[in-house]
C-alpha cells in the first residue's frame, strides 16, 4: 500500500454532533455512525463482512459522535465520545463549533425544534470564524407533507418525490417543523462552500426495538386481546423507513454532500396501516385484527398526540434522490411487512424478551392450575393448558376434514387419522384416570399432570414486549 493511501486511512475522524443521543432515533443513528469506517459503509451482512474483514481492519474510524442527553444516566454509551447535559447556549455553541458535522434530529421530539432553529442560525452567524467547512443536517419528518394535495386527482397513487418539496404542506401539528426546514434550506444557499445545510425528511421509523409502532408490538406480545386494534379503516398508506436505513442515508449525505439539499428518506414499501398491524399481529400475537372507530385511539394512554397524528398520515412517497445518487446497502428496502420476521427478532433482542417456559408438576388437587394462572396474571404471561390446546387442535382438524385443501394430497385423510388418534388418546387417558388412586406415585401421575400444567413464561413487559406467543406454539403443533 502506498504512503498517501496509508495517510488517508489514518486521517482524523470527523467529529459529529447529534442531539438527544439517549432517544430511540438518535441513539441508533449514533450507534451506526460510530461503527462506520472511512471508505466503508457499515453492514450487518455476515458474508460481506467476512469478505471485507481485512479491508475494514486497515481502515480508520470515520466518525466520532458527541451529543446532548435529556438527563444524566449511568447507562453506558460507548458509541458516544462525549455527552452534554443541560448546556447553556454559549457553551452549546462552543461544542457545535468544534464539530465538522451537526445533526439535529427533530423527527421524534418537537421540543427540539426551537433549539435546532437557534443552532443553525448561530452557526450561520459564525461562518467567518470556521476553521474548516461545516455541514448541518436536519432530520425532519414526512409529516411536513401530510396535508399536501394529491399531484393528480385522477391518480391518487402518484407518489410525491423530493424534487417537488416546495409544494408540500404540513400537518397542523408540524407547522414549526416545516418552518425550520425552510430556514435550514435558506441558510444553506448563502455560502455552501463554507456552510452546507440539508433537510432529510424521514418516514415513520421502525426497527431495533421500536418507538412509534411500539404500541402494536406490545399489544401483540402481551396477548391480552384476541384481536389487535386497527383504528379507522386502515387504508391509509404509511411512509416508513428502518432506523438503520435512515442512518445509512445520513452517512451518505456526509460522505457525498449531494447538490440537492432536500431529501426524502423512505423505503420502497407502500403499505397501509392495516397491513402493518396485521403483519405484526400475525408474527408476534394472535394473528387477528379488528377495526375500531379512529376516535377510540384517544382512549389509549400509551400513545402521544404525535403518534396519533402520524397514524392518520396517508402519503404515497418515493425517495428518488437517494436512490439515484447513493449506493445504499439497504437493511429493509421493501419495508416492515416484507421484513416483519427480522424486525420482530430485533424487537426481542433490543428489549431482552427471550422465551422462558415453566412446567409445574404435582399430584392431583394440589392447586397446579390455580398457581399457574396466578403466576401468569401477575407477570402478564401466556397460560397454556392441555384442555384448551386439545380443544383448539380438534376444532382445526375437524375443519380440515370437512374442507380439505385441494392443493395438498391426502390432507383430509391425514387430518382424519390424527383426529382419531387424539380421540383414542383422550379416551384411554380418561379410562386410566378412573383407575388411578387419589395420590399416584411420581411416575405415572406426575407425567400425565405435567402436560396439564404447562405454562409458557416470558419476561415482564410493562415497558415493551415480544418473543414466544401462543399462535407460534400452535403453529408448531399443527405442523
Amino acid at each position: 500500500m502506498s504512503e498517501p493511501q496509508q495517510e488517508k486511512r489514518k486521517s482524523t475522524p470527523k467529529r459529529i454532533f447529534l442531539n438527544r443521543v439517549d432517544s430511540y432515533s438518535s441513539r441508533n443513528i449514533a450507534k451506526f455512525l460510530s461503527k462506520s469506517k472511512a471508505g466503508v459503509v457499515a453492514d450487518d451482512d455476515e458474508e460481506e463482512e467476512e469478505q471485507k474483514e481485512e479491508e475494514v481492519s486497515q481502515c480508520s474510524q470515520a466518525f466520532q459522535v458527541v451529543g446532548t442527553v435529556c438527563d444524566p444516566s449511568n447507562e453506558p454509551r460507548p458509541y458516544v465520545l462525549e455527552e452534554y447535559c443541560h448546556l447553556d447556549r454559549e457553551n452549546l455553541l462552543s461544542k457545535l463549533m468544534e464539530c465538522h458535522v451537526v445533526i439535529y434530529n427533530i423527527s421524534q421530539d418537537a421540543e427540539q425544534v426551537e433549539e435546532a432553529t437557534w443552532a443553525v442560525k448561530a452557526l450561520h452567524n459564525q461562518t467567518e470564524h470556521f476553521s474548516s467547512p461545516k455541514l448541518f443536517i436536519l432530520v425532519s419528518s414526512v409529516m411536513t407533507w401530510a396535508s399536501s394535495r394529491p399531484l393528480d386527482p385522477d391518480d391518487p397513487e402518484l407518489p410525491f418525490t423530493d424534487d417537488i418539496f416546495y409544494c408540500r404542506r404540513a400537518h397542523p401539528s408540524f407547522k414549526q417543523h416545516i418552518d425550520l426546514e425552510k430556514t435550514v434550506v435558506k441558510i444553506g444557499k448563502s455560502n455552501r462552500e463554507i456552510f452546507s445545510t440539508y433537510v432529510v425528511a424521514s418516514g415513520l421509523q421502525y426497527g431495533m426495538g421500536e418507538e412509534i409502532f411500539h404500541y402494536f408490538f406490545k399489544e401483540s406480545w402481551l396477548g391480552k386481546e384476541a384481536e389487535i386494534s386497527v383504528f379507522g379503516d386502515g387504508k391509509n398508506v404509511i411512509p416508513t423507513i428502518h432506523i438503520r436505513d435512515l442512518a445509512s442515508v445520513l452517512q451518505n449525505v456526509i460522505d457525498h454532500q449531494p447538490r440537492p439539499y432536500y431529501l426524502l428518506a423512505v423505503d420502497s414499501s407502500h403499505c397501509s396501516m392495516e397491513e402493518l398491524v396485521k403483519a405484526v399481529a400475525f408474527v408476534l400475537g394472535p394473528g387477528k385484527i379488528r377495526k375500531r372507530p379512529f376516535e377510540d385511539i384517544y382512549l389509549i394512554q400509551d400513545l402521544s398526540m404525535r403518534e396519533i397524528d402520524s397514524f392518520r398520515v396517508n402519503l404515497q412517497m418515493e425517495a428518488v434522490t437517494i436512490n439515484k445518487l447513493f449506493s445504499i446497502n439497504w437493511h429493509c428496502e421493501s419495508g416492515l411487512v416484507d421484513n416483519v420476521e427480522l424486525v420482530v427478532e430485533e424487537y426481542r433482542q433490543a428489549r431482552g424478551l427471550l422465551p422462558l417456559r415453566l412446567c409445574i408438576l404435582g399430584p392431583p388437587a394440589v392447586g397446579k392450575s390455580s398457581l399457574s394462572k396466578e403466576i401468569c396474571q401477575h407477570y402478564k404471561l401466556h397460560h397454556i393448558t392441555l384442555k384448551e390446546t386439545l380443544s383448539e387442535a380438534i376444532t382445526q382438524l375437524e375443519e380440515a376434514v370437512k374442507n380439505p385443501d385441494p392443493d395438498a394430497e391426502d390432507s383430509a385423510a391425514k387430518a382424519q387419522e390424527l383426529l382419531q388418534s387424539l380421540h383414542d388418546s383422550m379416551e384411554n387417558d380418561e379410562s386410566r384416570t378412573r383407575t388411578l388412586p387419589l395420590y399416584p406415585g411420581p411416575g405415572r401421575g406426575g407425567s400425565r399432570l405435567s402436560r396439564d400444567a404447562q405454562t409458557s413464561l416470558s419476561p415482564d413487559t410493562s415497558s415493551s414486549s415480544s418473543g414466544w406467543s401462543p399462535r407460534r406454539s400452535q403453529a408448531s403443533r399443527e405442523t
